[in-house]
């Protein structure tokens, strides 16, 4: 439809081109011309209005441009950084400088998941499907939720990136950054200072339990040669290091030394590793702890310690040291008194009932670190634990090597917190008390005594442990099925044996419960559990204070055999257990003990000797029955068949390894090789042995096997 200034045209063109008289249409004229003079004055307002609107237009164009600058500025100069994309993932043209110092140069045009994660394919797919889900949902409280699912911290370029995420029209997402690198660093900083702080404080409430682990760990790893048994195979010396190794590692985390913690963590990895190493030998484990400073790994901590505390904490230990050589020789002189004077006999006698108690440490004493150590770990696990003390055992002395079985409690321990106790929540919800308990018990029985360590936790899953016996390779699926409740939870203490799916510097690696294990076998223990789902676990370990019947109490009246049962209890003990253990022999009888005269000594047909010097002075003999001997050569060899011309010199030499091992194992300390020295193993026969004091006392113990007799024989001979 035409205007109404058109239709007027189109009139007048009409008019014109017409053949009529013009003058006659006067009156058209008129009226045309007062309609154009209408439009014309509209249109000059028209005009007016427009040149006042273009005018406005500029000036708000101009404020607009003004603010964008400014807000560009404001936002360039912010410390964070400003960037949109779409659901395609692609950051749009705009975004402020600082993401340029943040995520680098050139950002427009790249897929925002290459920006932020880099080569993490996973954190990519993760991130664009969460967002694909908040592009297709309506609900804005479901959009924020999925929102909050997305990751809010980021490593990008070295630097620690805050996320906020925004949602714009759309389609459209905004990430505001902002560095957070030196807020994570003062974290990192106060997370440090307050490790440093309760390792410190930790300490000092324990001094003790500190000098004691910092001195024997420095003996441990300054004697490299003395801990690897040449005598013994690989696995064995690999076994035995690696347990060390784990209970340094778990006293060190009692005492919160976090830096001797990681490093012997990475070491235990290392030595791991070398099980998968066909040709390795005792060489291998020899290089592996050469090239580990492992005195370096506790300097770091110890240079902490010093900082803070000063170096008079360690020159003053706040201890009494009396050589043992000192107290024999008190006791001496007291019993000597306790024979000639009748009158004060009494008197004599508990002067010396003190003087052990002086020497000795009782079994409550010696696992009173244990209960506090339990709270610890609860704490830094975010579980809670009642408070618990060791009940009763204060009139049980520990003899001195009873301290690795000691020591190796707390990796029982730990486990009752790390695999035992449950979370709070976790408790509650079973209609538990949110807070677990544990408790350790004492019994004295007639020639042993019980530790009793019960927990009311979740309990052990047997049958997620059969399934770890299977798939590691130790028993099969036949060989489970005729075990019995109790034997498969005593699958808790073989070595690589864990029911944690995952290693860390408190468990997974299946060798602390190992350990305990090793070091109560030493002292001829045993070891009951009981587990009840959902219930808790109770472990019961026997340990004798005797050798069949025969009371093994250091502080005898007698200072010969004060020496000799020193030695006695540890090497009967090893002896039994290489035996059954070891070799898979069977004893037919228990051992018989008794103190004999030199002159009533039978041995065998084959018998080696090692001499003892240092804290005592005796000599330990072990002579074997041909038959329990070639048993022995049998193992040691392979099965492989050996020349009669060489049956002899082979015999002799297994008699001497034998004891070697033995010995050894029972006495040996690698921390500290200034407490005992042992010769080498040598031969020795029935006329060598009768050319000494045929009136002097020794101990013989006399184990009775499947393949004949070992005589034990301990004395000054």
């Amino acid at each position: 439809m035409s205007s109404k200034e058109e239709q007027l045209i189109e009139e007048f063109e009409a008019i014109l081109n017409s053949d009529e008289d013009i003058s006659a249409r006067k009156k058209d004229f008129e009226k045309f011309l007062k309609a154009y003079k209408r439009s014309y004055k509209q249109l000059n307002k028209i005009i007016k209005i427009s040149d006042k609107q273009q005018e406005e237009l500029k000036e708000l164009s101009d404020t607009l441009n003004e603010k964008s600058h400014k807000v560009r500025a404001l936002l360039d100069n912010a410390d964070q950084g400003f960037l949109s994309f779409g659901d395609d993932f692609i950051i749009d043209d705009e975004y402020s400088k600082e993401c340029n110092k943040l995520l680098g140069d050139h950002l427009a045009h790249k897929d925002i998941s290459d920006v932020l994660y880099l080569d993490d394919n996973s954190k990519k797919s993760f991130f664009k499907e969460a967002l694909i889900n908040v592009s297709n949902e309506d609900d804005d409280t479901i959009k924020s939720a999925m929102l909050s699912l997305l990751p809010n911290e980021v490593i990008v370029n070295r630097r620690a990136l805050k996320l906020e995420y925004k949602i714009l029209a759309n389609k459209k997402f905004m990430v505001v950054l902002t560095n957070i690198t030196k807020e994570k660093l003062l974290e990192k900083k106060i997370k440090k200072e307050q490790e440093i702080l309760k390792m410190i404080v930790t300490i000092v409430s324990d001094p003790y339990q500190f000098y004691d682990l910092k001195d024997d760990f420095l003996k441990f790893a300054k004697n490299k040669k003395n801990y690897i048994n040449i005598g013994m195979n690989f696995k064995t010396n690999l076994h035995t290091i690696y347990r060390d190794i784990h209970t340094f590692k778990g006293s060190f985390a009692q005492l919160k030394m976090q830096n001797c913690v990681k490093e012997l963590h990475n070491l235990e990895t290392k030595l791991s590793n070398l099980n998968t190493i066909s040709d390795a030998t005792n060489q291998t484990i020899y290089d592996m702890l050469d090239n580990s400073d492992m005195v370096e790994c506790i300097d770091r901590d110890l240079s902490i310690i010093k900082e803070i505390l000063g170096i008079e904490f360690f020159q003053k230990q706040h201890k009494l040291e009396v050589d043992d050589k000192f107290i024999f020789n008190i006791e001496d002189k007291i019993t000597h008194l306790l024979h000639t004077d009748h009158k004060h006999i009494n008197t004599y006698e508990e002067i010396l009932t003190e003087i052990t108690k002086a020497r000795g440490t009782t079994i409550n004493q010696a696992l009173s670190i244990y209960p506090k150590m339990c709270h610890d770990l609860a704490i830094s696990l975010g579980k809670s634990l009642n408070d618990f003390k060791i009940i009763s055992g204060d009139d049980i002395l520990t003899p001195i090597h009873f301290k690795p079985f000691i020591k190796s409690l707390i990796h029982l321990f730990r486990n009752a917190i790390d695999h035992g106790i449950e979370s709070s929540e976790d408790r509650l919800e079973c209609g538990k008390n949110e807070y677990g308990t544990i408790s350790c018990y004492i019994k004295n029985n007639k020639g042993s005594f019980d530790i009793i360590i019960s927990d009311d936790g979740a309990g052990i899953d047997t049958q997620k442990l059969k399934q770890k016996a299977i798939s590691s390779g130790i028993l099969s699926e036949d060989e489970l099925s005729n075990m019995t409740k109790s034997e498969v939870l005593e699958l808790i203490f073989y070595d690589s044996l864990s029911t944690s799916d995952d290693i860390t510097e408190l468990s997974g690696r299946g060798i602390g419960m190992g350990s305990v294990k090793s070091e109560l076998d030493k002292l001829s223990g045993e070891i009951k559990v009981k587990s009840e789902i959902g219930k808790g676990t109770t472990i019961t370990l026997t340990i004798p204070t005797s050798i069949y019947g025969n009371l093994i109490n250091i502080a005898s009246n007698n200072r010969d055999n004060i020496t000799i049962e020193y030695i006695l209890s540890p090497v009967v003990n090893r002896a039994t257990t290489y035996l059954q253990s070891d070799m898979k022999i069977d004893m037919k009888n228990k051992a018989k003990f008794s103190y004999v005269t030199v002159s009533e000594v039978v041995l065998k047909d084959y018998c080696s000797y090692i001499h003892i010097s240092g804290l005592v002075d005796v000599s330990v003999c072990i002579s074997y029955d041909s038959f329990l001997l070639d048993k022995l050569l049998h193992e040691f060899n392979q099965g492989h068949p050996i020349e009669d011309s060489m049956i002899l010199e082979f015999r002799e030499s297994i008699s001497k390894e034998v004891i070697n091992i033995i010995v050894g194992n029972a006495l040996f300390n690698p921390y500290d090789n200034s407490v005992l020295e042992i010769t080498t193993p040598q031969v020795i026969t029935q006329d060598e042995l009768m050319s000494h004091d045929l009136y002097e006392k020794v101990a013989l113990v006399i184990i009775d096997i499947e393949y004949g007799e070992m005589q034990i024989l301990v004395g000054k001979f």
